[in-house]
């Protein structure tokens, strides 16, 4: 808490907590509850599959066509190959959901996908494996630092990946997808990795 003329105000981190608490109430455990700073716009999701010869990228504005494609890999009628989904947006609790139930993810991954609060975690859900991490990024119109949790889940040839807001440190992953190259031939787990 800090005082500011004879009054107590919060920190950052103790009002999203307070924020997270509020929201979450009464839910069962499970319940997909985004816990971030409201906002109205929209989320998008880009899909992209790749295997050593092939590659392809597609961007939606829901989870629904990238739920399809996961399943539907390029170069290979037997659906080897790798998908990538970025999801830009976790306020769509709806959108985690789509993507949850389409990847078979736990109820309490995307619980946590939502809840915007998390420390960086590592947990194992059968062969899928969840991870919370914090991305810094410079906001050069502000002159400062901030932190975006950023949830990566690695199953069986995709990641999804679950972002607070546009804009991400991963153009240099897709430039070397793009050029070809010995990642193009590797896995799910070397693309998280």
């Amino acid at each position: 808490m800090t005082a500011l003329s004879g009054t107590l105000r919060p920190s950052p981190i103790l009002r999203g907590v307070l924020r997270q608490i509020g929201r979450k109430r009464g839910a069962e455990p499970g319940a997909v509850v985004f816990t971030g700073e409201q906002t109205e716009r929209e989320v998008t999701v880009s899909c992209t599959t790749y295997d050593g010869g092939h590659m392809a990228e597609h961007t939606a504005l829901d989870g629904d066509g990238a739920c399809a494609l996961h399943r539907h890999r390029p170069g290979s009628e037997d659906g080897a190959g790798v998908t990538w989904i970025v999801a830009d947006g976790v306020h769509d609790a709806g959108l985690i959901e789509r993507l949850g139930e389409s990847f078979g993810l736990h109820r309490l991954v995307q619980e946590d996908i939502a809840s915007t609060t998390q420390r960086a975690k590592f947990e194992a859900y059968g062969d899928v494996l969840y991870l919370v991490l914090p991305m810094l990024l410079f906001d050069a119109e502000r002159a400062e630092l901030r932190a975006e949790q950023v949830s990566l889940i690695v199953g069986d040839g995709w990641v999804l990946t679950f972002l607070q807001d546009p804009g991400d440190v991963f153009d240099p992953v897709r430039a070397r997808l793009r050029a070809g190259g010995s990642m193009r031939r590797r896995g799910a787990d070397y693309l998280a990795f």
